[in-house]
């Protein structure tokens, strides 16, 4: 299991543009920030990418979206005006976080720490000991949660593998915040869907860029684990299949026009008769201006208006990029460093949308500038 990160926001904690998201609308949209795509690791089906949600089973103000999330599990808030999640300290009121050498102390002195922190502060009557912390949050706390769900599927069938128990949560988890809502945005004459809310895939499987297959249900998953007769059969790995590998093909030449719903689009034909686990999709995108500054201004938006969708054969489309997102750096390429002019360079892309589909048939990829 793999934290998504805690950048949807502008204040995000791992969000380092500053106030980009809040500026170029993204937050009010309810858009993230930061895409999982912008982490390597989330590319690889490997990676149970996990996103975080609050008390009340709806996204938290902090977890990074994306096609790549797997599941979501409890994390909370921040503990002051909302709940974040009690655990463990250190124990005694002399270590750790819950105690008189709490760091909360040292920001904000010891009356409104009491105020604030009141559980964490020394004194507290169901933390006399200063043994538990009240505050702890982001997807480094949903991911410890969803894996204690695994580790619970494992104790019920040790015999089960690792894609068992991705197709467990898959089957499992709960659609939480059901009436989670489209986002559309104009784009010149038309209009583009940045999120999709909860789609129902050809194969009968509920996903949604926020929490994946959703909310991780440790007593459904345990019940199947028992119960369990599937056979996933043998894993099959298909080779790359590209267009534009070779200079002066279309998809290469491809031209993305600005402000236009239509985009451009390409279809990829899949031979293979083989049902999906897990999908990669890998970009080339340039703008000659990327990665230029001058006078402290970027020279272009292209990266923050990159968007990418997916339809698969049997109809079910799945967000990659959904735009306004803090693309304004260019690309990584981890051999010879930052590619300038680069949008996305060799970027691997994995969408989880489309799990239990065939992947035979026809493949529309769409690349758009909001």
């Amino acid at each position: 299991m793999k934290s998504s990160g805690n950048a949807f926001g502008d204040s995000g904690r791992d969000n380092r543009e500053g106030s980009l998201c809040a500026d170029n609308g993204a937050n009010k949209l309810g858009l993230t920030c930061y895409n999982s795509a912008f982490q390597t690791s989330h590319a690889h089906p490997y990676y149970l990418n996990v996103a975080a949600v609050n008390a009340n089973g709806k996204h938290t103000s902090y977890s990074t979206a994306g096609a790549s999330i797997m599941v979501s599990a409890p994390a909370g808030e921040f503990g002051v005006y909302a709940p974040a999640m009690v655990t463990t300290d250190q124990m005694t009121c002399i270590n750790g976080t819950s105690g008189f050498n709490s760091r909360h102390i040292d920001i904000y002195g010891e009356e409104l720490a009491a105020f604030i922190f009141s559980f964490n502060y020394p004194g507290h009557p169901e933390n006399v000991g200063c043994n538990y912390i009240s505050t702890f949050n982001g997807t480094s706390s949903a991911a410890p949660n969803a894996s204690g769900v695994v580790s619970l599927i494992l104790s019920a069938n040790p015999e089960l593998t690792w894609r068992d128990v991705r197709h467990i949560l898959a089957s499992t988890s709960t659609m939480n915040d059901p009436e989670n809502e489209k986002v559309e945005l104009p784009i010149g004459e038309g209009s583009f869907v940045a999120h999709d809310g909860w789609i129902e895939n050809a194969a009968g499987y509920h996903f949604n860029n926020l929490y994946g297959f959703g909310r991780v249900d440790a007593g459904a998953a345990v019940a199947m684990a028992l119960n369990y007769s599937e056979s996933l059969g043998e894993q099959i790995i298909t080779e790359w299949q590209g267009l534009g590998s070779t200079a002066g093909e279309a998809a290469l030449d491809a031209i993305i026009p600005d402000n236009n719903a239509t985009g451009v689009s390409q279809e990829i034909e899949v031979t293979e008769d083989i049902i999906i686990e897990a999908m990669q999709f890998e970009f080339d995108i340039r703008n000659d201006h990327m990665g230029f500054i001058l006078n402290d201004s970027l020279l272009t938006s292209a990266g923050n208006d990159l968007a990418l969708e997916v339809i698969s054969p049997s109809g079910t489309r799945s967000v990659l990029l959904s735009s306004k997102q803090a693309a304004i750096a260019p690309s990584q390429n981890f051999t010879d460093g930052p590619s300038i002019g680069y949008i996305m360079d060799g970027v691997v892309v994995l969408s989880n949308a489309f799990y239990g589909e065939n992947a035979k048939g026809s493949w529309t990829i769409r690349v758009l500038d909001t």
